[in-house]
Formats: structure tokens, C-alpha cells, sequence
């Protein structure tokens, strides 16, 4: 597999050691980069679906004057006084977890902590 990352080819090969049981401690430097790739790609994956519903769903930006730019997270929708339908919401609560275990998944907490 060959991805991009900043107009440099890294190549993340098959036969490299793969995760240990744990899911957080990497085998090798190779891998812990592939992980950190595909991370990047999942989460820009995810911030473009987001945007794309946000957009199809006129939900509401950021204020001009605000240091943030674009569409309001989706923690900020639900927490504010937006008329959501019921779809809406579901759909913004999924996209919630998914986002958590996204992150759960790729990082420990404990090790960011230290």
C-alpha cells in the first residue's frame, strides 16, 4: 500500500510485524507510521462526510468573527438550540460514536497522559 503524506511516498508493507495483543503497543517504527497514515485518512474521511451532511442539512458555521471556521462540531449542534429533527439527531449521535471510536481505537489515553 503507497500513501502521500506531505508529497512523500511511504509505503507501508504486508510482511512488517503487525499490532500486538494489546491494540496500543506497535511492533515496529514501519507500522506505527502505516497506523498514524491510516488514522489521518479516517479521520479526513470522516471530517468530509461531516461536511457533506452539514452542507446537505443547512446546518449552522461558526460565527464570522469567531477563531473557528466552517460548520459547528457535531457536540456543538446537539448542545445547542438548533431545531433538529429526529433524523438529525440520530444521524449527529452515530457520527459522535463512530468519531470516539475512531480515536479510542488509535490512541491510548494513558500513554497521552504521560
Amino acid at each position: 500500500m503507497e500513501a502521500e503524506v506531505n508529497d512523500l511516498p511511504i509505503y507501508c508493507l504486508s510482511h512488517e510485524p503487525t499490532m500486538a495483543v494489546d491494540n496500543v503497543t506497535l511492533s515496529s517504527h514501519k507500522t506505527d507510521l502505516c497506523t498514524l497514515i491510516l488514522f489521518k485518512i479516517m479521520h479526513d474521511y470522516l471530517q468530509e462526510i461531516y461536511f457533506s451532511w452539514c452542507l446537505a442539512n443547512d446546518m449552522p458555521k461558526h460565527s464570522e468573527s469567531a477563531p473557528l471556521s466552517g460548520y459547528l462540531s457535531a457536540d456543538d449542534i446537539l448542545g445547542s438550540n438548533y431545531q433538529l429533527t429526529n433524523s438529525q439527531v440520530y444521524w449527529l449521535k452515530n457520527y459522535i460514536r463512530l468519531w470516539n471510536i475512531l480515536d479510542n481505537t488509535w490512541f491510548d489515553k494513558s500513554e497521552e497522559d504521560k
